[in-house]
């Protein structure tokens, strides 16, 4: 499977500050590991299957066609439930932030993090030694070994012990090796949720402790990712979204031609459905309830169903300019889908709209772009 890995290091827009991250060495050996078990590992989004992000950020838009996971590696605190929910396999370093995240309906589960380095027989030349930048609040505590801190930012550190502004990633084994004293630091949310930083690990790989390798992690990850998977792309014209069976009216070359008044094709691929997109197709339909009912049974549980509608709230222009639309759509529209609103609890459960958990509603220029989950109601 074409792989595509997103770490906090991507935002970095100098090439030679960027290996001065953690995040990208830790990206990077995710990657290798990826390589290991058969997969290829893109650069380019549109060409991944799967996407991984080893969070330190939130991904704005993640593809409708590609298994998203995400491993919560850093910076619990900005983690939310709603995040969460965007993404198909949800991993987190910390078994007390997995337990957290489960208590509030994130099927989360717990993969440790991981180190490549291995014990090594040198003799014990460094005291004690800090890789890493400067940010407020980080303090180093030597205590009696003599200090050396490589890293950028530093200010105030005793007599000599800035050695430079990065340490070379592929001589930090030898490094810690030969060091007394190995330093380790993290964000106070991290120590509050129980995480640890790839440091952690490397220290104890280095001590001789078992720790998991990347490709243990790797293939965690990839296992949680279905070799095969049915997509559909609803209303799609002409051409379908990479990987995806398109649906459309019109028909055409490898696209199914069908009348989506009238529901989905077949009903022989309930519920094996993983994916489902209806981009600029509701509108133009007379009642779009029963298709939207079909795609709720033909989706496998925690499936994704895609919708992109013109937003009314936009302007008459917007709804009604095309001549084929025949309906209108504003944000709330979708409380009448939503499992935990009042509207589809006192009138969508009424219309026989099957419930649905709403995991976003975004305006996104004129159009509502919303993501969705069927939902027991």
């Amino acid at each position: 499977m074409n792989v595509y890995i997103v770490a906090a290091s991507d935002a970095e827009t100098d090439p030679e500050r960027r290996l001065r991250w953690g995040d990208h060495w830790f990206k990077e050996s995710l990657a290798q590991a990826i390589r290991a078990l058969g997969h290829t590992v893109t650069e380019n989004a549109v060409e991944a299957e799967v996407v991984v992000n080893c969070h330190g950020a939130a991904v704005q838009r993640l593809p409708e066609w590609t298994f998203n996971t995400l491993w919560i590696v850093g910076h619990p605190d900005e983690v939310t439930p709603a995040e969460c929910w965007e993404y198909d396999a949800v991993f987190a370093e910390s078994a007390e932030f997995t337990e957290h995240l489960r208590e509030q309906s994130v099927e989360a589960r717990h993969l440790p993090g991981a180190s490549d380095m291995v014990p090594m027989d040198l003799p014990k030349t460094h005291g004690a030694v800090f890789v890493g930048n400067y940010r407020p609040g980080r303090a180093l505590d030597a205590g009696a070994e003599p200090l050396k801190v490589w890293g950028e930012g530093w200010r105030n550190l005793p007599e000599g012990a800035w050695q430079g502004p990065s340490y070379p990633h592929d001589q930090l084994n030898d490094l810690y090796a030969s060091s007394r004293v190995v330093l380790n630091d993290t964000h106070p949310d991290m120590q509050r949720w129980g995480m640890h930083n790839p440091r952690y690990y490397d220290t104890l790989a280095v001590q001789g402790e078992t720790v998991p390798t990347f490709r243990d992690c790797a293939a965690t990850l990839m296992g949680a990712a279905p070799e095969h998977r049915l997509m559909l792309d609803l209303g799609c014209g002409k051409k379908a979204r990479p990987g995806m069976l398109g649906v459309d009216l019109r028909g055409g070359e490898g696209i199914v031609q069908h009348d989506l008044e009238r529901g989905l094709p077949a009903h022989d691929i309930w519920p094996y459905v993983n994916v489902i997109v209806a981009d600029n197709l509701l509108e133009h339909l007379t009642n779009y309830i029963p298709l939207l009912n079909d795609c709720h049974r033909a989706l496998v549980p925690n499936g994704r169903m895609h919708i992109r509608v013109p937003n009314a709230e936009r302007g008459a222009t917007v709804a009604w300019a095309d001549p084929m639309h025949k309906r209108a759509f504003v944000a709330a529209t979708f409380d009448y889908f939503d499992v935990t609103n009042q509207r589809w609890q006192q009138y969508g459960q009424a219309y026989g709209i099957r419930p649905w958990r709403i995991v976003y509603r975004r305006e996104v220029e004129r159009f509502i772009d919303v993501l969705m989950r069927p939902a027991n109601g």
